[in-house]
Parts: C-alpha cells; structure tokens; sequence
C-alpha cells in the first residue's frame, strides 16, 4: 500500500510534473474529497437530495478531468471546464439549495477565486473572475432580496455545521496548494543554487581555459618565430654571400643546413598544431599496418636518437624479440616515439636513455626512460592533457605527450607517465597485439 501511494504521488506530484499539471491534479484529488465531504455534510444537515446529488456529481467531475489530464497539454482545457461547470455553474446552484449566505457556500466562493487566479492566465483569468465575482455578488443580493429563492435548513445547528464544513474544506484546499508551491518553490531554490554552484566551477573552469589557450598562442608565437628569425638570417647571409666573388662554397652550404633545420623545427611546430586540430574535432586518422614492433623501435628510435641528441647521452635498448606482430599506423608510431624521444633527450644531458619492450596480457608494453632532471608529481599528472605547460621553450613537451595519448588511445592502447625532479621520467605505452 505504501509502494503504491509512492508510485501515485511520483506519477502526480514528481519533479518532472510542470507546476500548473502539479495544481490541477491537487485540485482534482481534493475536488474528489471536498465533493464528498459535502455530501455527507448535506445528508447531517438535511439539505436535500439535490445538494447531495449535485456534490457527488462534482466529486465524479473532478475523477474524471483528473483522468483526462494525465496527457500533457489537456490541463489548460481541464481548468477551463473546472471553472465554467464547478464556479460558474454548481457553486451558485449550491448557493440558493444549501443555506445561501448564511451558509458555508461564502467559503467554497472565496476558493473558488482563489483557484482561478492561480490557474488562469491573461485574459482567460481577467474574464473568469470578473464573471465569478458578478455571479457570486449576484447570488448574494438576489438571496437577500428574494430569500424564498433559498432552500434554508431545518434547525441553526445545521448552519453552524455547514458553515464549519465550508471553512474546513475551503481553508484545507488553500492551504495544501500553498504548501505545494512552498515545496516546490524550496526544491526550485535548491536546485538554483546547486546550478549556481555549477556555472561558478564552469565560468572558472573557462577562465583558466582562456588563460591556458592564451598563453599557448603566445608560446606558440615564440616557437615560430625563433626558426623564423634564424630562416631570415640564414637567407640574408647566403644573399650576401652569393654577391661575393670568388663565392665561399662552404659558408652556403652551412648556411642552408641552418635555413633546413629551422624549416624542420618550424614544419614540427605546424604538424604538432594541425594534429592537435584534428584530434579536438575528432579527425585523427590511421593507415594501420602489420608492425614488428621491436625491429621497428631498434630502427627508428636509432635515427632518432642520432638527430635529436645534442647533449651527449647514450641509448640502450632492452627489447623482448619474437613477440607477434601489432597492427599500427607506422608514421603515426613514428610521431609518438618523436615526441618522447624529443623530450627525453632535451631533458637529459650526459645521462642515459633506455627503451624498452616486453609482452603482457595480449599488449605490446614500450617504456621510454631517461635520468634526466624530471618532472613534479603535479606537471607529470598533467602531462597528458594538453596545454599544461606555460613555459615558452617546454610548451610542446606538453602539447607533445597530449597528442601521443590520443595517437595511442586511437589505437586501443593506453599510456602513462612517472616522474620525479632530479630523477627522471618514464613515459609508457602499451599496444594491442593483432587478433589471429
């Protein structure tokens, strides 16, 4: 019994009931009750069959349209027929066969306009109350005027209990939707504030978004024009060089190896900007391949090593052979042992790096370490996200590790980093083998 009234009250009176839908259904069930309370009301104080008959016919209504608006949009036409058929119509035929005015019907009226104002709107409630109130002045008059309009009761007892039924009833209908609204007026606080609480974590959230992205185009800048400014320069002087006669060779020559590195630098700058591009708008894409895995690490951590190592560290390998193939996208691999690579050894002076890969659990598990001056707990915890780092010469460090995490997630695979400043930091990231 106690599920079912739960279930009845959720279905009638839940949060995701509309407020107007929540009224009409208080309404309704308590249109049911008051009807017939009345009823019985007007068997005690002998009013007559038809009171009696016109109190159960309301409390029959009230069932009916609470049916009735249980679809959504219907509950505006159920307040319409409430107020022309119960206000309009019954209340002033209850009015002249129960008492008139020295009955409780003064009691039912004041609800009754009560109700309307709170369940019409605009015109509809300016037209519903200006007919209530001429109808129920109307009713009082002709009563006084032409009391043998009135159906009176037998004895002033039976006034005084009917008056005392009115009061009960009308005053208990008010004051159940007034506790309604207060409910829902509270539970509508609280959900405000929780919503508040939200929009103030997200408007930080969005600042500090604002900072980060401001602050990675002014390190992007940076990193742009440092090649930019060494490109320039190299050109200028192989200009001038050019002019000579008898021309150096050489001093071209080296001139142009600086304008190519500084191009390298600049189109990585561009490439790692594009990949971040494609992996915010969902557009990373694979060209998969058959891969073995170690062979392919030997050779191009290698090459690697040989280009990117400008601060005389060593490289050891620690590879598992003979473990099966992976099915990965070769540049894409490449462009994640790149970016490692490229952090471990700008990090790294006269230490060692060590790559290493072992099978587990139908993965491929690479490590890159190095001994190099590492990270705090709180960058390497960042590391993979993107943007963390607001240092103009580190920035793609950070941009760097982001772009293999989403490379690897792509895959199916997963990464990770540890570090410890002074120690080192060990980047690794394990790949699904190919499914026989």
């Amino acid at each position: 019994m106690k599920a079912l009234l739960k279930a009845i009250r959720n279905k009638l009176f839940g949060e995701g009931v509309p407020l107007e839908v929540q009224t009409f259904h208080l309404l309704g069930i308590a249109g049911m009750a008051a009807g017939i309370l009345v009823a019985l009301s007007c068997l005690v104080t002998k009013a007559g069959i038809f009171s009696i008959i016109v109190n159960l016919a309301a409390s029959f209504l009230a069932y009916c349209l609470l049916l009735y608006s249980r679809k959504p949009g219907r509950y505006l036409l159920c307040y319409r027929i409430v107020v022309i058929a119960v206000f309009l119509i019954a209340f002033p035929v209850l009015f002249f066969s129960a008492g008139g005015y020295r009955s409780g019907m003064s009691s039912f009226f004041a609800f009754a306009l009560v109700f309307t104002a709170i369940m019409l709107q605009g015109r509809d409630r300016a037209i519903a109350l200006a007919a209530e109130f001429a109808i129920y002045i109307s009713c009082c008059l002709i009563a006084y005027v032409k009391p043998e309009t009135v159906s009176n009761f037998d004895s002033e007892w039976s006034f005084v209990l009917d008056v005392i039924t009115g009061i009960i009833v009308a005053n208990a209908l008010l004051l159940s939707v007034i506790v309604l609204y207060v409910r829902i007026y509270r539970r509508d606080q609280i959900k405000l504030k929780e919503q508040s609480e939200l929009l103030d974590v997200q408007n930080a959230r969005l600042r500090q978004l604002d900072r980060i992205k401001t602050e990675f185009l002014t390190n992007v800048a940076h990193e742009i024009k440092t090649p930019l400014a060494v490109i320039m320069g190299g050109a200028s002087e192989t200009l001038d060089l050019l002019k000579d006669d008898p021309q150096d060779a050489l001093s071209i020559v080296r001139d142009q190896r600086v304008i190519m590195d500084s191009a390298k630098n600049l189109n990585a700058v561009v490439l790692d900007l594009l990949d971040t591009t494609a992996i915010e708008s969902g557009r990373l894409s694979l060209k998969p391949a058959p891969i073995d895995l170690a062979g392919f690490l030997r050779e191009t951590v290698s090459l690697l090593f040989e280009s990117l190592d400008q601060n005389g560290n060593t490289l050891h390998f620690e590879l598992t052979l003979g473990l099966p193939p992976i099915q990965a996208d070769p540049g894409r691999l490449k462009q994640v042992l790149g970016n490692i690579m490229s952090n471990a050894l700008r990090h790294t002076i006269k230490g060692e790096i060590t790559v290493r890969l072992k099978g587990e659990d139908g993965f491929q598990a690479v490590s890159i370490t190095d001994n190099g001056e590492g990270m705090t707990r709180e960058v390497s915890s960042q590391a993979l996200n993107g943007y963390m780092d607001s240092d103009a010469h580190n920035w793609r460090g950070g941009i760097g590790l982001y772009i293999c995490s989403q490379i690897v997630a792509a895959h199916g695979g997963k990464i990770s980093v540890s570090s410890e400043p002074g120690k080192g930091s060990s980047v690794v990231f394990a790949l699904p083998e190919m499914v026989s």
